[in-house]
């Protein structure tokens, strides 16, 4: 009865109830099991190593891309600022942060050199002085991009107010700034942005 129970105990099938048997067979099964158990633990640490293997490296791909991306957010702010300051105030014809959201909608920017110099840009090229073939003043190339938007008139003494140069005429900017200031849409809104784009795209404001 002893031997019948340890077999079904063991989950060891012999014949007979000899215990000499069945304890070389159990013996034979620890054995075997022993070569067997090791190998399983193995496997599993591997698979698991190579999970977290897997999961590092999903992370610092995200770390490594939200870093990026931080940069990229100071470096353009830092930008910003930069040409921020150059922008004139008086003779302008909208507000500074909307001229500059003007500027680099058509392609003028600034950013940096090798070592760290300030210089323009116009559609990622360095906009440079045709005699000395060097990036022209920061500050002159912001005026001549407000110019050529028609956002910036330099302040001339002598004009009458009666004085025209044509920059009012239907599809200058100016006049579609007045058309949009009668309708109550402030130049600071996204109303104002809008249309802007609509009427750029569409080729009935030329700025």
């Amino acid at each position: 009865m002893t031997v019948k129970a340890l077999k079904q105990k063991a989950g060891i099938e012999i014949e007979g109830k000899d215990p000499d048997k069945f304890l070389e067979v159990f013996k034979s099964n620890v054995l075997e099991q022993a070569k067997i158990e090791p190998s399983k633990k193995i496997e599993e640490l591997t698979k698991d190593n190579e999970n977290l293997r897997k999961t590092y490296g999903e992370l610092e791909t995200t770390f490594n891309t939200f870093k990026t991306e931080i940069t990229q957010k100071e470096t353009r702010a830092k930008r910003d600022s930069e040409l921020l300051k150059v922008l004139p105030i008086e003779g302008l014809k909208v507000k500074q942060a909307d001229a500059l959201d003007l500027m680099k909608l058509r392609g003028y920017d600034v950013d940096y050199d090798e070592s760290g110099k300030l210089i323009p840009m116009k559609n990622g090229e360095v906009v440079k002085d045709e005699k000395l073939s060097q990036p022209i003043d920061i500050k002159s190339f912001a005026e001549n991009a407000l110019k050529s938007l028609d956002l910036f008139d330099k302040p001339q003494g002598g004009r009458g107010e009666g004085d025209s140069d044509g920059k009012d005429k239907p599809g200058s900017f100016e006049a579609f700034t007045k058309e949009m200031q009668n309708k109550g849409v402030s130049d600071s809104s996204i109303e104002f942005k809008e249309e802007m784009q609509k009427r750029i795209t569409a080729g009935t404001l030329t700025i």
